[in-house]
């Protein structure tokens, strides 16, 4: 409520100084008016000291929110502080003689002050007027005080429509409008922007019509022409794989790497062709013999003859190069194509200017058809007023007609009359058969008018339908475009990626060749390192076996032999596993005949301790001999096993070690035939 209260007060105050400012002019020139008139009278007016301004009345703004009743106890305490203008001596001189016998009983603002009680709706108690004032004078004085209620009145309708808001809703509304006019001009303005770019985008649709079309024609032909050579590239793949095959059947002098190349090359898909040939021309060139290669560069003799091998291998390599020929033979075969196509849309842009210019030909000679139909009829109706006026005069030459039979009947010029009369009714046949024959011309010229205003129209509405569908047409074409080249350009990108791919698998089988070597000599190495350490494993077991053939039984000893002997028959660390069983067997037959005989040794020499007991006496230097020979032989033994322990430790952590190593090395193989794929 304070804001609005407070914005519509903001919005009363310049109205509130114009009003004051126009009272104010209009009092001064009232007062001077006033002035004028009583130098004249003879009367001395005193403008009042403690006047206060208009502006006071509207000041709005009050402690406890009632407006209205502030406003009239405002109002109430500024009339009464204002006072009546007196006159003053100094302005009526020729009055100061006259001064102590003037009556002011009679003055007639005296008396009103007496009757009226001083002016108490002004709030004035005291007022001088020094000297008399006439009627005219009083008469003034009162237009000025109506004018003045006038004015309070309004300023205080004024103030109540700013408080109610009617005042503040009626400028809104006002700037509202105001905006609303703007914002529709601003829209107009957009509007007719946006019309004329529909026209331009609508020519735009028109004229790229027939250029999608032959776009989509040459895109049609290039797709054609691309799957023919991609079939014909299939072709080319099955004929190297027969080749391949064929070369792997009937040649026997390729080795081991040489026919595993070929397999992977044959193995490849159709997509990798230069691979196959890649590896079918090295292979070749690997095959021929040295004598061929000095022939290219030196003069043979007459007797030397080419064998069939090297025949075949010069027309693989003729075949190949053709393949390579072929394959660049596609790839500038599209881009011609493409080529072509960028100058047909050339072409199709400037056929589509020559149809917008046959349109708008069309355009101007319907509009010259329409101003014939306007001039035919304008025409038509030039004639109709002709025949109109032609009958107004044939009327009244039969009015004067009939007259003058009635005049001249009886006189002598009655047969001229009557030929004249004669000559003129022939005439006005004539004129109406004319007449007859011009409405009817007159009337097929506009049937067929209209008849070719219909056709125009039809053909107008044909051109419309026409133009839609060619737009449709149009952007199904450049959708179909779109699709095409997406599909070239794949194609050309799966090309390129086909040639990296195949200097990547050339790069990755030379890398191998070159690791192939360092690996051969570690494994060969390390099965030299595995022979040696088997071997020596297998003495130290036969030694083992020799001294046990004393105390076990021989067949036990000959499974143990037969184990060894099949030992020796896996080569290579590629047999670990199985190397692996049969050591633990033989080392767990070993430790139980150990335990078997150190325990029958133990049994014996207890034995032996107690028959000793029986010649204690007698023999105490042959029992400690025979005790400290016991001991000794069982530190030996006890050292001999930690021995045999120690070793075969060794031994299985030699064994994890080399098929670590092993392992490692089938994952590098892998790996590379992998890649090589």
């Amino acid at each position: 409520m304070e804001q609005t209260l407070q914005r519509n007060s903001k919005l009363a105050e310049p109205l509130a100084e114009d009003l004051e400012e126009r009272v104010l002019s209009m009092s001064l020139e009232e007062g001077s008016d006033s002035s004028g008139t009583n130098s004249n009278a003879g009367h001395n007016v005193e403008v009042p000291e403690n006047t206060h301004s208009s502006s006071q009345l509207l000041d709005r703004q009050t402690p406890d929110g009632n407006e209205l009743e502030d406003y009239e106890s405002r109002d109430e305490s500024n009339l009464k502080n204002l006072s009546v203008p007196t006159l003053k001596e100094q302005m009526t001189p020729w009055r100061q003689n006259n001064r102590a016998t003037a009556n002011t009983d009679g003055s007639p603002i005296e008396r009103m002050d007496k009757e009226r009680g001083g002016f108490p709706f002004l709030g004035m108690d005291k007022f001088s007027i020094k000297q008399t004032v006439s009627d005219k004078d009083l008469s003034i004085l009162q237009h000025q005080l109506r004018s003045s209620k006038l004015r309070i009145s309004s300023l205080e309708e004024i103030v109540k429509g700013l408080n109610t808001g009617e005042f503040n809703m009626t400028l809104f509304d006002a700037l509202r409008k105001q905006e609303a006019r703007h914002e529709i001009d601003v829209l107009k303005t957009n509007l007719s922007k946006k019309q004329s770019e529909i026209s331009e985008l609508e020519k735009q649709l028109e004229l790229s019509k027939e250029e999608c079309q032959k776009l989509r024609q040459d895109n049609l032909d290039t797709v054609e022409m691309a799957e023919e050579q991609l079939k014909n590239w299939d072709e080319v793949s099955h004929k190297v794989d027969f080749l391949i095959a064929d070369i792997l059947h009937n040649g026997s002098h390729f080795t081991e790497q040489e026919a595993q190349e070929l397999n992977a090359a044959k193995e490849l898909g159709h997509e990798l062709i230069i691979p196959k040939l890649n590896a079918l021309g090295k292979v070749i060139h690997q095959s021929l013999p040295q004598e061929d290669v000095i022939a290219n560069s030196t003069q043979l003799d007459a007797k030397n003859y080419i064998t069939s091998d090297e025949q075949i291998g010069s027309q693989m390599e003729i075949e190949i190069e053709q393949l390579h020929k072929g394959y660049e033979g596609f790839i500038r075969v599209i881009s011609t194509n493409l080529d072509k196509s960028a100058i047909l849309e050339d072409e199709l842009k400037l056929q589509l200017d020559r149809q917008q210019q046959l349109i708008d030909k069309i355009y101007a000679e319907t509009s010259i058809e329409t101003k014939r139909d306007k001039s035919h009829i304008s025409n038509v109706k030039s004639l109709q007023e002709l025949i109109s006026t032609l009958q107004r005069t044939i009327r009244e030459k039969d009015q004067e007609i009939a007259m003058s039979e009635t005049k001249y009947q009886q006189s002598e010029g009655a047969k001229k009359l009557k030929l004249q009369n004669a000559k003129l009714n022939k005439e006005l046949v004539d004129l109406k058969n004319l007449e007859e024959t011009n409405q009817a011309r007159w009337e097929e010229l506009v049937t067929q008018l209209e008849d070719e205003l219909r056709d125009c129209n039809a053909a107008n509405s044909k051109l419309a339908d026409i133009i839609k569908r060619m737009s449709q047409d149009i952007s199904g074409l450049q959708q179909a475009n779109e699709r095409l080249t997406n599909e070239t350009t794949d194609r050309i990108e799966q090309a390129k990626e086909i040639q990296k791919l195949a200097i990547e698998n050339e790069s990755l089988r030379s890398e191998i060749r070159k690791l192939e070597l360092p690996r051969k000599t570690f494994t060969q190495q390390r099965d030299l390192e595995f022979h040696n350490f088997r071997q020596s494993l297998l003495l130290h077991l036969t030694n083992v076996f020799e001294v046990l053939k004393r105390v076990i039984k021989r067949q036990s000893i000959d499974q143990s032999m037969k184990k060894i002997s099949t030992i020796q028959q896996f080569e290579g660390i590629s047999n670990l596993r199985n190397v692996q069983s049969k050591f633990e067997s033989l080392y767990n037959f070993i430790e139980t005949a150990l335990d078997a005989v150190v325990e029958s040794y133990m049994n014996l020499v207890l034995d032996r301790s107690d028959e000793s007991s029986y010649s204690r006496q007698n023999d105490e230097s042959d029992s400690s001999d025979y005790q400290l020979r016991v001991k000794e032989l069982q530190r030996k033994w006890l050292a001999e096993r930690e021995r045999r322990k120690l070793d075969s430790n060794a031994a299985e952590l030699r064994i994890q070690n080399l098929e670590t190593e092993a392992e490692l090395l089938r994952n590098q193989l892998n790996g590379s035939h992998r890649s090589s794929r």
